[in-house]
């Protein structure tokens, strides 16, 4: 405990004169010298079997010493010791032959009854004499420190000719055991506490292993106390990592754990030793060993090689590196770096790819080309030969056909359906193949019967049907649909009072149709109708117009808005019914209807392009009176040729909202028999001459008279 306190307190003694020193007044030292002044300072003498003694005697030493270092005006030269009763003339000897301007030197011995006595003394050169004595004791060991720091504030309050006041000075520094300089001289490490300094204005620093030195300016109070806590940032470099984007670096120390870094770049870090790791896929790990210095970059290049991560598509190729084999694709592969160099893919039945690359030291350059597949082709066969057949709806031929120069992939043939006699064959839907790269591709079909699937619609509950002259199940057929072969199909439909509709229609296989009873031929039902305007003869018959196209053209004239129409025959007439929505035709006509309103039922025949018109016109008189007519006759548009069938063989009633019309059949036999009429109804507003002006109208009928 004894030699850590004389330690302890020789610390002290040494921070106390360093200030002392620093802050001696400049007239101290006034006088301007051309050199430094030259002092031999010798180690004060005592008995060296007390190691108490020669400890406490060391350290005045030390702390004289500490002060005229820090003036910076003079040469110290640390000598063995001397005592000042008994080597005097050694003394004077040392500095004439070394030239020493002054000398110090002192000792120390124990008192009788205990303590010690201490004695300084300062030898002149020049005047060859001891010219300042400071002498102390103290009563025991625990005040001999107190009694050598009075000793050395008397010499140094004798030699600056000024009383001096003191203060105190603690210093903490983050992080703790920095280095503590005072105005430039070090004085221990942190935490430290600094008794005694003189008052004033001081520049304090610190400065520790990998951080910053920081400095400050403080001002020492006289009796207080003054706490200075300094932090010094850490110290900071640059690391530059030259590799892959793809590649990471795990970073470790102690002080700062991990730290991964991914791609190349730089980043900042504290200075010190590091341990790096780099990984990178299809590459070695690397470890290392970096320091990191201030303010600098160091650079780390983990793999000092180039690389070439090659993939293809579709993967497996062989790749050559000028003109050396590597390996299949995907692999990454090693090359010298800065060197340009040859790449070839290969793979079968596609074209081989070339490229050069010259990728750097430390990268991985990615090269993933998509390989051009070679063409293949396709051969079309059928059981029935000369049939179209299609490619993707580009080029076409007839089988047996062989497409080739075919892109790889997938491709639509379109193989066309047959017609054999009435019926159609196919071989179904359109076929997609694959076709692979450099390959021959085979597709033969056999043709089968098609098949449709068709419904008839609008015939009555009852109506039984026949398809190609046999008959099916009608309930389907009115409702669901039936199948049946595709091609030519004849239709017949049988209804309750001897109604009859037929008809023939083309459906290709696969379609699935629907055939009104309207777009087929109407077979005009026996039936003998008392023309008297009324309808009851009519019951039970489907109208063969259950639309017309009816304009807003004459509001106030009934009799002109058709909603629907009727047609049958018995041996001697034909016989129409038109029925009205807006009430009974009638003589008396609107303001419109200025000439004729005709009512006109046209068969077109096929006997000469012959049209029948079966007319029966309304006619305002030149003299304001009303006519009325019948009108009968085959006109022929292409000759222009009217012909008369007597208008005795047309005969009418107007019922309740009804038109009914009888023609004898004699007359319409000669244009019809044994062929079909398209038929329609007409309301029209016409002149003299026969021209219309405007009408409404049904939609046309095939009808088939019987006969």
């Amino acid at each position: 405990m004894h030699q850590a306190k004389i330690g302890a307190r020789r610390a002290w003694i040494g921070d106390l004169l360093v200030a002392l020193v620093l802050l001696v007044p400049c007239c101290l030292f006034a006088e301007t010298t051309p050199s430094l002044t030259r002092i031999a300072l010798f180690e004060p003498a005592g008995q060296k079997a007390d190691a108490t003694l020669v400890a406490v005697l060391s350290t005045v030493a030390e702390s004289v010493e500490l002060s005229l270092d820090v003036l910076q005006r003079y040469e110290v030269r640390r000598v063995a010791s001397a005592d000042p009763a008994r080597d005097l003339e050694r003394v004077r000897a040392y500095c004439q032959e070394n030239r020493i301007d002054q000398a110090i030197l002192g000792s120390g011995s124990a008192r009788l009854g205990g303590g010690y006595l201490f004695r300084l003394v300062v030898y002149d050169r020049r005047t060859d004499s001891i010219t300042l004595t400071r002498e102390g004791s103290s009563s025991g060991v625990l005040d001999m420190f107190d009694t050598t720091d009075a000793l050395v504030a008397s010499l140094l309050d004798a030699l600056s000719g000024t009383h001096l006041l003191f203060g105190s000075l603690t210093v903490e520094t983050g992080p703790a055991g920095a280095v503590v300089s005072l105005n430039g001289r070090e004085v221990g490490t942190a935490p430290i506490s600094l008794r005694g300094l003189p008052v004033g204005t001081v520049q304090l620093s610190a400065r520790s292993e990998g951080h910053e030195e920081t400095r400050t300016t403080v001002t020492i109070a006289d009796g207080e106390t003054t706490d200075v806590p300094l932090k010094l940032a850490r110290s900071m470099g640059t690391l530059a990592i030259g590799m892959p984007k793809d590649a990471v670096v795990a970073i470790s120390s102690t002080e700062m754990g991990e730290k991964v870094i991914s791609g190349p770049g730089t980043t900042e870090m504290p200075t010190g030793e590091y341990g790096v790791q780099a990984s990178c896929p299809g590459l070695p790990a690397v470890s290392a060993r970096l320091t990191i210095n201030r303010a600098a970059s160091t650079r780390w290049l983990p793999w000092t090689k180039a690389f070439l991560d090659v993939q293809s598509d579709p993967p497996g190729a062989t790749i050559l590196m000028d003109g050396e084999e590597r390996g299949a694709a995907p692999l990454v592969v090693e090359v010298e770096p800065g060197t340009p160099h040859r790449v070839e893919l290969r793979k079968d039945k596609y074209e081989t790819f070339r490229t050069d690359v010259t990728p750097a030291a430390g990268d991985k350059a990615s090269l993933a080309p998509r390989l051009i597949p070679l063409p293949g082709s396709i051969r079309v066969e059928t059981s029935i030969a000369g049939v179209n057949v299609r490619l993707d709806n580009d080029r076409s031929a007839e089988t047996p056909f062989l497409f080739d120069n075919v892109q790889p992939g997938e491709h639509v043939l379109q193989i066309a359906n047959v017609r054999v006699g009435r019926l159609m064959y196919t071989v179904g839907d359109p076929i997609h193949i694959d076709v692979s790269p450099g390959e021959a591709a085979l597709v033969s079909r056999t043709f089968a019967e098609g098949k449709v699937q068709i419904t008839i619609k609008d015939a009555p509950a009852g109506s039984s049907i026949e398809i190609n002259g046999k008959s099916v199940d009608s309930g389907k057929a009115l409702t669901t649909g039936i199948e049946v072969p595709a091609g030519v199909i004849d239709i017949s439909v049988q209804a309750p009072d001897l109604q009859k509709w037929t008809g023939t229609t083309f459906v290709g296989p696969g379609i699935v149709t629907q055939r009104s009873i309207y777009t087929l031929t109407w077979v005009l039902p026996h039936r003998t109708i008392t023309i008297d305007g009324k309808t009851d003869d009519w019951a039970g018959l489907l109208p063969v117009w259950d639309s017309a196209l009816n304009y807003n053209t004459w509001q106030d004239q009934p009799g002109t808005q058709i909603a629907r129409g009727f047609a049958c025959r018995d041996e001697r007439f034909v016989y129409f019914r038109y029925d009205f929505s807006d009430g009974s035709p009638r003589a008396q006509l609107s303001k419109l209807f200025r000439e004729v309103l005709a009512y006109c039922t046209i068969l077109y025949t096929k006997h000469d392009r012959d049209e029948l018109h079966m007319n029966i016109n309304f006619t305002r008189t030149i003299l304001g009176g009303m006519a009325t007519s019948t009108d009968l006759g085959a006109w022929n548009p292409s000759k222009k040729v009217w012909t008369g069938l007597g208008n005795d063989k047309l005969s009418y009633r107007i019922g309740d909202g009804t038109l009914e019309i009888a023609v004898a059949l004699d007359v319409i036999k000669p244009y019809v028999g044994g062929d079909t009429a398209e038929a329609t109804f007409s309301v029209a507003n016409a002149e003299h001459t026969g021209n219309w002006l405007n009408h409404n109208g049904t939609d046309s009928r095939i009808l088939d008279f019987g006969f």
